[in-house]
């Protein structure tokens, strides 16, 4: 390998300059003595530079190595066995080199863990060519580091989740309507079988203790730790209600424990049960969730898609929920309400939205609303002219239809509007996003009069309007999905802090200003969200005698964001 390496070192090096032919004196004025030159070689061509021998006839340019000559046997001799050395073992000298030499005891062992590192090393390496072939330095294998899995819930993992254990997979049964007592034969042999089962307080009575260990979910972070605690030789099984992966526990186990670490076993869910005992499809409706959480997005989904179910609670119950979509806008429509679906009190309702709202119901319900989507406004870019306000304290429609395009807002459940003014922006990003509530925020008596207004005549049941100054008055509402700060009374700093701290995850922030100062402000509070500023500057035609000139406004800056 030595040889190969320098030969094209050899085959490439480059002839010495050529020197101007020495005079006979030097410079002291001494004669210069006679060098004797090399004579050529008699009867043969010329020596190469690099000298004779193999490794120098390799190195010429263009020279092939000669084929290695097989060696005749002689007659009568017995064939040699296949890396067999000529001669026998020759006796191990003291201090003597290592290479070509027969193994020492021991180098066996060595040679395999060998074998072993390059076992372990499989799909983690990647071989270099030697230096001379790829043209740089260094060569051998280069390690590429394995990605860690995520460990702890709420940090997500790669496709396998983040599972420390190699024992048997968590069974996730689903439990029917009626009970533990409807389960199938694949969910009945697990329960059997299993040592360690979690459940609601519910599900745990149902089933007949046989010296299990017993958690009870309270708190899905222990549960889960639990999990992935077990032994290998321990059978956990999970109870859930209907599928598990409906807004179920399901979805945190496979994404916290790994995929392979999670087996599903469904059952009909309550929303399957409803729309079947309603004989409706359900293959276009959606299917929402407000229970242990909140109502917004559901209820923006709602509006937007007309046909839904959505699971309730004790806080959220059928009644608030049907009578916050009443609200938004929704027309009455039909209703189905059911209640304790496979308890004593089984019960499912076939009303409109109106009878559901006027009466209150069980929190564990479902209800699912049939009716027609609430259309998005069809008059985008509304003119000044059209909302009251006070001596032109209003965004200009130029500047408003820059501000609602990074906004955002159809998709959006709740909308700030902090320093709303006479709320032209709110207004209109209600309109875009059927569903989504405005919460327009103002302090100036002036601009409330005209506040009111507008939202009564332009946006009924969809903008609420909040008297006092932010970032006080932003404590009480809820969680926006999107956020316009216009104006801010010296304030920007603390508002922007409060939006950061409520601001969903993939919401979006957007801010005008008149002046540099709160585009400042706002780069330095919004700088790890990577925000975009934009000037608009826009200039309108006004009559100039029989022709027309172009009359320019005030630039204003927008500057927005969007939390990762």
């Amino acid at each position: 390998p030595g040889a190969q390496h320098r030969r094209p070192q050899r085959g490439l090096r480059e002839a010495p300059a050529a020197r101007p032919p020495r005079g006979r004196l030097r410079r002291d004025g001494r004669v210069r003595r006679a060098r004797a030159r090399p004579r050529p070689r008699a009867g043969g061509p010329a020596r190469h530079p690099g000298g004779d021998g193999r490794q120098a006839r390799q190195a010429r340019p263009g020279a092939v190595p000669a084929p290695r000559r097989r060696r005749r046997r002689r007659p009568g001799a017995a064939r040699r066995p296949r890396g067999a050395r000529r001669g026998g073992r020759r006796p191990r000298r003291e201090g003597a080199r290592r290479q070509h030499r027969p193994p020492r005891p021991g180098d066996g062992a060595r040679r395999g863990g060998a074998r072993l590192l390059r076992r372990a090393l499989r799909g983690r390496r990647r071989v270099l060519p030697p230096p001379h072939r790829r043209g740089g330095r260094g060569g051998g294998v280069v390690l590429r580091p394995r990605q860690r899995r995520a460990a702890r819930i709420g940090k997500g993992g790669d496709a396998r989740g983040g599972g420390d254990v190699s024992g048997q997979p968590v069974v996730v049964v689903g439990v029917p309507v009626a009970g533990v007592v409807a389960l199938d034969e694949r969910g009945r042999e697990a329960v059997a079988d299993a040592t360690l089962l979690c459940g609601g307080r519910r599900h745990l009575d149902e089933v007949p203790p046989h010296g299990e260990e017993r958690v009870e979910i309270g708190d899905v972070v222990a549960c889960v730790e639990r999990l992935r605690r077990r032994r290998p030789d321990e059978l956990a099984v999970v109870l859930a209600t209907g599928d598990p992966l409906l807004f179920g526990i399901g979805a945190t186990l496979v994404r916290e424990l790994g995929a392979d670490e999670v087996t599903i076993i469904p059952a009909i869910s309550a929303v399957q049960e409803v729309f079947a005992r309603a004989r409706l499809p359900w293959h276009g409706c959606r299917l929402l969730s407000a229970h242990g959480r909140d109502p917004g997005p559901a209820l923006a989904a709602t509006l937007a898609s007309g046909t839904a179910a959505i699971l309730c609670d004790s806080v959220n119950r059928p009644d608030r929920l049907a009578a916050a979509l009443l609200e938004a806008g929704m027309a009455d429509c039909r209703a189905v309400v059911a209640e304790r679906l496979g308890g004593p009190v089984d019960r499912v309702v076939d009303t409109t939205l109106a009878a559901v709202a006027a009466r209150p119901w069980d929190g564990h319900s479902v209800l699912l609303v049939d009716g027609p989507p609430l259309a998005a406004a069809a008059d985008f870019g509304r003119s000044e002219e059209e909302f009251s306000h006070a001596g032109g304290m209003i965004t200009r429609g130029e500047v408003r239809a820059v501000v609602l395009a990074r906004l955002r807002p159809a998709g959006a459940s709740v909308i700030w509007d902090v320093g709303a003014g006479s709320g032209s922006i709110g207004i209109e990003a209600a309109g875009l996003a059927p569903g989504a509530r405005v919460w327009a925020v103002e302090r100036d008596a002036v601009q409330l009069v005209h506040l009111r207004a507008n939202a009564a005549r332009l946006a009924p049941g969809r903008v609420e309007v909040v008297e006092g100054e932010a970032p006080a008055v932003l404590e009480g509402l809820p969680a926006p999905d999107r956020v316009v700060v216009g104006g801010h009374g010296g304030r920007l700093g603390e508002i922007l802090g409060e939006v950061r701290a409520r601001l969903r995850s993939g919401g979006r922030v957007v801010c005008s200003f008149a002046t540099l100062d709160g585009v400042l402000v706002a780069r330095a509070a919004l700088g790890d969200w990577s925000p975009e500023v934009v000037q608009v500057s826009v200039a309108r035609g006004v009559p100039a005698g029989r022709g027309l000139r172009l009359r320019s406004e005030d630039p204003v800056f927008v500057v927005s964001a969007a939390r990762p």
